[in-house]
């Protein structure tokens, strides 16, 4: 009987890099983006992924914003979103920024490197200065 090949770092590991790649995904969708200088700038919406050669799914991009978010709720609520939106706060983080991967994502680049945080602010301006004990005051003022 033939034997079922291993990789060069034998069947512990094997199992265990197996055990890590089904977790990704998983532990991936929800989880606190965090720049290299400490700040919080949103929670992965959704990932991006291409089908690899043996159909496996490959990894390429998380997505940050509203419109990636309404799209977990409905396609219809994306589609709206977008009318309104106009992808202004969507964006891709390629999987290559991520330094460490856990209950947080952190990321090589400070935050200035990444534009999410920016529908954040805009909520602030627009929203949060209407709503009494908000503690949020226009710059204008």
């Amino acid at each position: 009987m033939d034997q079922p090949m291993q990789s060069e770092y034998g069947e512990y590991w094997d199992n265990l890099l197996k055990q890590e790649r089904k977790l990704a995904i998983r532990d991936i969708i929800d989880s606190q983006l965090v720049t290299e200088d400490g700040l919080r700038i949103g929670r992965v919406a959704s990932i991006e992924c291409l089908l690899g050669d043996d159909t496996s799914p490959v990894l390429l991009h998380l997505l940050v914003g509203p419109e990636a978010l309404a799209s977990r709720i409905s396609p219809r609520l994306r589609k709206w979103l977008h009318f309104f939106l106009h992808g202004r706060f969507e964006y891709k983080i390629p999987l290559s920024e991520v330094k460490r991967f856990g209950p947080t994502l952190l990321l090589h680049g400070p935050a200035s490197h990444y534009g999410p945080g920016r529908s954040e602010q805009w909520i602030a301006r627009t929203l949060f200065r209407w709503i009494p004990g908000s503690g949020y005051e226009s710059s204008e003022n």
